[in-house]
């Protein structure tokens, strides 16, 4: 922490940190509250994760994003960077597959690279999938081809993992964003006539074939859309015990630390949804409890509403949301999900036009 201010002060002076601290604070503070309702057994390790939750902004804020605007050009050093993650990944799964592969539901193989595992490489890859836009569409990074060439990457790496949730949010997030960036009539065609009917032809009739034919069925996990993939039993637990800590929950890891004592490991093992809350709603009501939750909504929307582009907003807090819904990344902090996102949030913040040029 004396590091870290005394790094700031010296070499950086960022008013993105200013701005977005006043709307961290409060939901910081009520992670130090939740701390005392915290079990015993856990209350150090709740108090160190509540501690560098809080330095993740910080660190974000003051440094990476300050970093980023002076020397934009090192974006596409972090994106070489996930490639090569990502390439490496893949040889990975070539020389030795039994590292790098899992079997998912309704027996699908299903590859998880470096990351540990699948749901995880999907989410780096669809986060480095806005990072990559940001860099060509705002920056001017990147021809066209090699964009898509990228990008295709990227989609590559997420359609392995086969994760669904992650493919949603890539949609998503590209959809809205190729829509909300065109003007006048072609953006109200767009939006209002030709998204809707892409929408429904994928619910009914793109649906129906993926049904009749039974390798995409299996592949797409079907049978296992009912449950959210083993999720809505969690769900169902996991919100009665809400009540036990309504307003501040038990601090951070409380949803995990519950998980874990209440549910032996074979039962755990074989019923995945049983693991982990598995939404970071939930996650966030049981660590932080209902003032957590309303203050985090208060950080999400400050943070949102500092976008220099408005019509970045919708795309990308609709993106984050249905991530929000289905992983309980957002209150994790030793993975590179909750950073990615604070630096993406960081760099939609500035406006690039204003950039040096070198």
């Amino acid at each position: 922490i004396i590091l870290y201010f005394t790094v700031t002060s010296v070499y950086y002076k960022s008013s993105s940190f200013l701005k977005n601290i006043k709307w961290l604070m409060p939901f910081w503070i009520c992670l130090f509250i939740s701390w005392i309702f915290s079990p015993g057994e856990i209350k150090l390790q709740v108090l160190m994760r509540t501690i560098s939750y809080g330095l993740l902004p910080l660190v974000v804020f003051g440094l990476f994003i300050p970093f980023f605007m002076k020397h934009p050009h090192q974006l596409k050093k972090t994106i070489r960077l996930s490639v090569l993650v990502l390439v490496a990944g893949l040889l990975l799964y070539v020389i030795a597959p039994q590292f790098v592969q899992s079997i998912g539901e309704d027996n699908q193989l299903r590859i998880s690279g470096l990351l540990g595992n699948a749901n995880g490489l999907a989410m780096f890859t669809v986060f480095f999938s806005i990072i990559l836009w940001y860099t060509h569409r705002r920056l001017g990074y990147y021809s066209k081809q090699q964009y898509w060439l990228i990008m295709s990457f990227y989609l590559l790496n997420i359609l392995v993992a086969g994760s669904r949730t992650s493919l949603g949010v890539f949609i998503l997030f590209h959809g809205l964003t190729y829509i909300h960036m065109k003007k006048g009539g072609v953006r109200i065609l767009l939006k209002y006539v030709l998204a809707p009917l892409v929408i429904v032809g994928m619910a009914t009739l793109g649906l129906a074939y993926v049904k009749k034919s039974q390798v995409l069925s299996s592949r797409a996990r079907l049978n296992t859309l009912e449950t959210m993939g083993g999720r809505m039993i969690g769900w169902e637990w996991g919100y009665q015990q809400v009540p036990q800590a309504l307003w501040f929950g038990k601090g951070l890891m409380y949803d995990s630390y519950i998980y874990g004592k209440s549910f032996s490991q074979e039962l755990r093992s074989v019923q995945r949804g049983l693991n982990a809350a598995y939404s970071g709603i939930l996650a966030i009501l049981l660590d932080a409890g209902v003032i957590g939750v309303f203050f985090f909504i208060i950080f999400f929307i400050g943070m949102f509403s500092q976008f220099k582009d408005k019509r970045l907003i919708l795309p990308l807090a609709l993106a984050f949301l249905l991530s929000f819904v289905f992983e309980s990344w957002i209150l994790a902090t030793l993975q590179p999900f909750t950073i990615l996102f604070y630096t993406i949030i960081g760099l939609f913040q500035f406006d690039p036009f204003t950039l040096p040029e070198n």
